[in-house]
């Protein structure tokens, strides 16, 4: 549109096929760069309708907060997680797009807190089990020396409630320097990695599997013991 881009974060893709979502659908999460400093740097979300080879974008959606480390996540068909930071805390919030209007407006649910005092938060997708989509978030803390990286699952039950979100669970193993990044990959329903960055350049990542809201983080391994030298 006419908006300039301050900075584009991520994006999803809904395939559709349930009763009210739109299909072919795709959302993206951008800030725009804005001559009132009021607005600079603003959270938008934007959706598109893929139409035969050409997409079709909506109107964008104002989030209306200076948001950081943004993340977007989906089942790939009609439900879908949105992540940031604010303030001093991550936070996450449900969001999906009708078939109403012209296909292309977004509806957000509440913004839950998934952690005070923390930052740095990545998300993905793991799996569905009897009808509800659960979902990984990793952040770091930023409260006490450690700045240590941890976990939590998140079940998205529909529309009409909240996202649920388990207990913390610490990435061990990490040592005991700052975090700088936390990054998620997603292998299968029960299983992901986390990958850890810290302030001394070393990277360690772990195998996590899950059992309903619980988290198993398996050892930590340096690039270096996988065969890498960086």
């Amino acid at each position: 549109g006419t908006e300039a881009v301050y900075r584009l974060h991520d994006g999803c893709w809904f395939a559709g096929g349930v009763a009210g979502r739109q299909s072919d659908v795709v959302l993206a999460a951008w800030q725009i760069k804005s001559t009132t400093s009021s607005l600079d740097q603003r959270l938008h979300l934007v959706a598109g309708k893929l139409v035969n080879n050409s997409v079709t974008w909506g109107t964008p959606n104002n989030v209306n907060e200076t948001t950081a480390n943004i993340a977007l996540a989906t089942n790939g068909i009609s439900r879908g997680i949105l992540m940031y930071t604010l303030g001093s805390a991550v936070r996450i919030r449900t969001v999906y797009v009708p078939t109403t209007g012209t296909g292309t407006s977004i509806i957000k649910g509440n913004v839950v807190d998934v952690q005070t005092n923390s930052s740095e938060g990545s998300l993905c997708y793991l799996g569905e089990t009897g009808g509800q989509s659960y979902f990984v978030v990793a952040y770091k803390s930023t409260s006490g020396s450690g700045n240590e990286s941890y976990l939590k699952i998140i079940r998205h039950e529909g529309d009409s409630t909240n996202p649920t979100l388990g207990a913390q669970v610490k990435v061990e193993g990490a040592t005991t320097n700052a975090h700088t990044t936390t990054h998620l990959i997603p292998i299968s329903r029960n299983k992901f990695i986390v990958q850890v960055g810290q302030e001394t350049s070393n990277t360690t990542m772990n195998v996590c599997t899950t059992s309903g809201y619980g988290i198993r983080v398996g050892p930590a391994y340096t690039s270096q013991q996988l065969g890498s030298a960086t």
